[in-house]
């Protein structure tokens, strides 16, 4: 029966599959336990980080809700500004002060440089004159403008000091410039003939004017606006970007002329010889005497009218006067005429009445 029993042969292969599976189980048991024990350590460390991790949140927590409290929240300020006396307040602060000794300077300045070109260009500085009025708006709108010029600088300059880029602002200001341009072109036209009105001086407070149809007495010149106050009262405020003609008429010197119609029967020699005779009473006449500078001369006969012969008598005079010359002249030439028996004749019609023929 030994090992050539076929039943024994089958037991012993039995035996041996067996043995091979049961060391094959004991293997991967131990692989398992070996797994297992691996998959309890990173357990353990997962556990471990987690509550590392809840441990990092409260404390995190904590120094927020610490942070976030008022009396933190003045310390950090406390600090910051005492950080900020320490390093920038100075020199900001002196910045500052150059600033405000610049603007000052540049202000007397601009100001002493208005006075004495006032005093240079003022021919008698104890007598005010219509060129004063000029002079001074002049220099009220140079003192303006370099003012305003000065604290945008000043302001600029302070800004950088403290910290903020101007450049944001500079761009800001030149879109709202341009927008204001485009939307104002009335009034930017307003400005800039004004300041050419004044710079030029085509006219000044008190001289006679006509501007767009309007005649007056000029009252009041801004850099926007003129105000003419006519003869009958009436006060016209015209925009100076509207003037597009100027009509000054008392400007240096005038002229008043007397056109005076005598009959066809006059003798023009005995006219002739009345108006001069008269107009050397005028000039003769200190009431007169100062403000003429010419005439009044006897020009000739300048047209034959319907009704009478128009001759002309011309002088010139200081400007302003040459209304009042004008009256005083027409006054004496009248009474003259009628002393001398010399017709001034009014608009006359003749009807003639022609019998028909039977």
């Amino acid at each position: 029966m030994g090992g050539s029993d076929p039943l024994s042969l089958v037991w012993t292969g039995i035996a041996t599959s067996a043995s091979d599976k049961a060391a094959k189980i004991s293997a991967e048991a131990d692989h398992y336990k070996k797994r297992a024990r691996t998959r309890q350590v990173e357990l353990e460390l997962t556990e471990s980080e987690v509550k590392y991790r809840e441990r990092r949140i409260s404390e995190v927590q904590a120094e927020l809700d610490a942070a976030s409290g008022i009396d933190t929240l003045m310390t950090a300020l406390w600090s910051t500004f005492q950080a900020w006396l320490t390093q920038q307040a100075w020199r900001i602060l002196i910045a500052l002060f150059i600033i405000w000794i610049g603007i000052r300077f540049a202000n007397r300045i601009v100001n002493k440089g208005a006075r004495i070109i006032l005093m240079r260009t003022d021919d008698n500085p104890d007598e005010d004159d219509a060129g004063d009025q000029r002079r001074k708006t002049l220099a009220d709108v140079f003192v303006g403008l370099a003012r305003i010029a000065i604290y945008v600088v000043g302001g600029l300059v302070a800004l950088e000091q403290i910290g903020i880029n101007t450049g944001p602002i500079l761009g800001s200001v030149a879109i709202l410039g341009l927008a204001i341009s485009f939307g104002s072109q009335n009034l930017v036209r307003d400005v800039v003939n004004g300041f050419f009105i004044l710079l030029e001086n085509q006219y000044a407070v008190g001289d006679v004017v006509e501007l767009n149809g309007k005649a007056g007495s000029v009252e009041k010149i801004t850099i926007r606006a003129t105000s003419v106050r006519e003869y009958s009262g009436n006060l016209h405020v015209i925009p100076n970007g509207t003037i597009n003609m100027v009509s000054n008429m008392t400007r240096e010197w005038s002229r008043p002329i007397c056109d005076i119609g005598v009959s066809y029967d006059a003798d023009l020699s005995q006219v002739r010889e009345v108006i001069e005779r008269v107009s050397q009473e005028i000039r003769d006449d200190p009431q007169w005497a100062e403000v003429i500078e010419e005439g009044p001369d006897f020009v000739g006969v300048v047209k034959l009218a319907e009704s009478s012969v128009i001759v002309r008598v011309v002088a010139k005079t200081e400007a302003g006067h040459q209304w009042g010359l004008g009256r005083e002249m027409n006054r004496r030439f009248k009474e003259a005429f009628a002393a001398a028996g010399i017709e001034i004749p009014f608009p006359q019609q003749v009807v003639r009445h022609i019998n028909a023929t039977s």
